[in-house]
């Protein structure tokens, strides 16, 4: 009986001590798959890349949350889009991208297609820079 409970206090006692190292573990994967996505798209652009910065007013949006953060999450990982930010507030895209390989009617999707079942947005305005 001795050596059952000894099992079970040395097998509670070592699956406490993995379970500690276990977020920071996970930390380090999210970090590392992080890094080599980042590393990835970087390396998607050619160098012959025309950067252009366009501005998209975008209507329907109704929470920060699931809308904008949502909208934001599509355009950053459209192919040829370098950075894009969604102003809540101001109903405004910012999206920086290579001219070589995306256009506007490209936003305009993403924008439309993001949460259609749920929210109707739409875009109103695209400037480009």
């Amino acid at each position: 009986m001795k050596k059952i409970i000894l099992f079970i206090i040395l097998a509670s006692f070592l699956s406490c001590n993995n379970n500690q190292d276990t977020p920071k573990k996970r930390m380090e994967i999210r970090l590392a798959k992080a890094k080599k996505a980042q590393e990835h798209k970087e390396k998607s652009f050619s160098k012959d890349a025309d950067f252009k910065t366009a501005t998209i007013t975008i209507t329907g949006m109704s929470c920060k949350i699931n809308c904008a953060t949502k909208i934001e999450k599509n355009l950053k990982n459209m192919d040829g889009v370098k950075t894009a930010t969604v102003d809540f507030d101001n109903k405004k895209a910012t999206v920086v991208y290579d001219s070589n390989s995306v256009v506007n009617a490209d936003f305009i999707k993403i924008i439309t297609e993001t949460n259609k079942k749920v929210a109707d947005y739409k875009v109103t305005d695209v400037s480009v820079e």
